[in-house]
């Protein structure tokens, strides 16, 4: 019976799983884009008030930034990989 199934839908499947993954790399890149901003932006305050401000927040915004830029790249090469 699943044999049945993936020979009728498998194309439809297969497109949808693509779409997907292009859809969540497309919003881990916003995600990216978000966090890289407001990385900018706290380096920026940081900077201006002589250090008074908190460093780890610049860190965890640019790590996060980097993470999700990583996952949303895999997201798009892995849907890629499906054509």
């Amino acid at each position: 019976m699943a044999s049945k199934f993936k020979m009728i839908f498998g194309g439809v499947l297969r497109t949808a799983h693509t779409l997907w993954l292009e859809v969540v790399g497309s919003l881990f890149l916003a995600f990216a884009l978000l966090f890289g901003v407001y990385a900018v932006q706290a380096y920026r305050k940081y900077v201006t008030m002589s250090g008074t401000g908190s460093i780890w927040i610049v860190g965890a915004a640019a790590f996060l930034s980097v993470l999700t830029l990583v996952f949303g790249v895999q997201s798009f090469w892995r849907a890629r990989k499906l054509r």
